[in-house]
């Protein structure tokens, strides 16, 4: 049987090689609809349009 393994072993992965990429990690709830600090109106905008028209 397949070795099993948790969503967060992917996402563990990709934050720790994501940085040395050149790319900066945020708390999703710092920067979600409603908080002072938030990047889209609503969750239902799925790209971050101003870092990407920056980037």
């Amino acid at each position: 049987m397949p070795e099993r393994f948790a969503e967060s072993t992917v996402e563990d992965a990709a934050l720790s090689w994501l940085p040395e990429l050149g790319y900066s990690i945020l708390h999703g709830p710092g920067i979600a609809p409603g908080e002072l600090a938030a990047e889209r109106m609503g969750f239902g905008e799925t790209v971050l349009a101003e870092r990407f028209r920056a980037a």
